[in-house]
């Protein structure tokens, strides 16, 4: 097993809020400001440490505060002034009191932050704490991973707040600061907040071949790469984990109960088998075999947006998913590559159809049939881009009559998913 296709789903998704596949949305432009990165980091602070980065703004300015723990437990996270944050380090050097704190720019007892405001001019400390003050807090379990983005941005044109950055010369500990997320208000009344993100974890593996595809993963972040894409751009109520692990069946799931898209890599191992007999190189083999992979990931990932987000769906949601894996492959790229992966993993769905005899129990099943759902994907990559692959029809792969009819089912299908997702896409 090689590399993965690295899909631009960032790009994907933007299009489909504005309405470039198929929509008519238009962009809103507003007037740009300065914004420059205070900090953006990833730390781990041990128990009963705290991390402070210290930083002075010129002119007044909009701070933007982005906080998430990774791994562990809550924080605390604190925006101060240099006097509140001479309070705070005399408290963390054992002295007895109280401290005070920007309250829109700070936390109790989080694992999420996310906040933006004004702020004059002056020298400030954002704090990270693991400790256990304040008295209310967060108490202390273990080392905390955290990753923090602190950005600041002059609110009005001319006024182009300058930042200089600085380590506060105090111990490199991490404390954390909750920052109030937002709540964002949906169409229908429901409140979401961007508390979660997509995390990629692996299991423990005892098959040789396994454990070589699962370290080559791991050094390639390969699902970290597409995850990262996705958490740039999706608003999620709680974190969906990707487990890749050995589950002693081929297959991929998502498991509502534990938030979890299961890939098992017995399940990759019969992509590879079943597209050895139909492909003349390796490299074939192995483009054919990662296409697929793809497909599925994003069918899955599917799965679990309908479940967290609570889509609406209509008709079988297995169809709607392999509409949303076959439009984030299609438009993925402008030269058809994400078009000849979604293909790759409809022909997958056609060897199995081909292998598979036709059960009175088929027909009840939840799924399409697998050579219905290799018509199905081969219609809308053909109505993606007529002219480019008219050769599905040109070769007798995918019947006239339903050709006709493709460009429109693709356009609905773009319409329909811009519609469920647009209100989930971070601004």
């Amino acid at each position: 097993m090689n590399k993965l296709m690295s899909v631009t789903i960032a790009i994907v998704l933007l299009s489909i809020l504005l309405g470039c596949l198929g929509g008519s949305g238009e962009l809103e432009t507003q007037p740009l400001a300065q914004t420059q990165t205070v900090t953006d980091e990833t730390k781990t602070i041990n128990a009963d440490e705290s991390w402070t980065y210290g930083f002075e703004i010129s002119e007044g300015a909009e701070i933007e505060i982005e906080l998430k723990v990774l791994s562990g437990g809550a924080i605390d996270a604190f925006l101060m002034d240099s006097s509140n944050y001479a309070g705070y380090n005399y408290i963390l050097g054992g002295g007895t009191g109280e401290f005070e704190y920007i309250v829109d720019g700070s936390s109790i007892s989080t694992k999420a932050f996310k906040g933006k405001f004004a702020v004059p001019p002056g020298a400030y400390s954002f704090v990270v704490d693991n400790t256990a003050i304040p008295d209310g807090g967060a108490t202390p379990t273990g080392s905390v991973d955290v990753k923090i983005k602190v950005t600041a941005k002059s609110p009005v044109e001319g006024q182009n707040g300058q930042v200089s950055t600085q380590r506060a010369a105090v111990k490199e500990s991490v404390s954390e600061t909750t920052i109030q997320t937002p709540d964002l208000q949906m169409s229908g009344g429901e409140t979401i907040q961007d508390l979660g993100d997509f995390k990629v974890v692996y299991g423990s593996v005892g098959d040789p071949v396994y454990k070589k595809w699962q370290q080559y993963f791991k050094e390639s972040r390969t699902f970290e790469t597409m995850t990262d894409e996705l958490n740039e751009f999706l608003i999620l109520p709680e974190d969906v984990t990707i487990l890749l692990d050995e589950c002693g069946e081929r297959n991929a799931y998502y498991d509502p109960q534990d938030v979890q898209i299961v890939i098992c890599y017995e399940l990759i191992e019969y992509l590879d088998n079943s597209f050895y007999d139909v492909t003349e190189t390796d490299e074939e083999l192995i483009k054919a075999s990662d296409d697929t992979t793809l497909f599925i990931f994003y069918h899955e990932m599917g799965h679990a947006l309908v479940d967290i987000l609570n889509l609406p769906i209509t008709g079988k949601e297995e169809d709607a998913v392999d509409q949303l894996s076959t439009l984030i492959l299609a438009e993925s790229d402008d030269q058809g590559e994400g078009e000849v992966a979604a293909l790759n993993g409809a022909i997958w769905f056609f060897l199995t159809g081909s292998e598979n005899e036709i059960t009175e129990l088929a027909f009840a099943d939840e799924h399409s049939l697998d050579k219905q759902r290799f018509y199905n994907i081969a219609c809308w990559v053909y109505g993606k881009n007529p002219e480019r692959n008219s050769y599905l029809v040109e070769d007798g792969i995918l019947p006239e009559d339903r050709a006709v009819r493709c460009g429109n089912e693709y356009e609905q299908i773009s319409n329909s998913w811009a519609a469920l997702l647009s209100p989930y896409v971070k601004e």
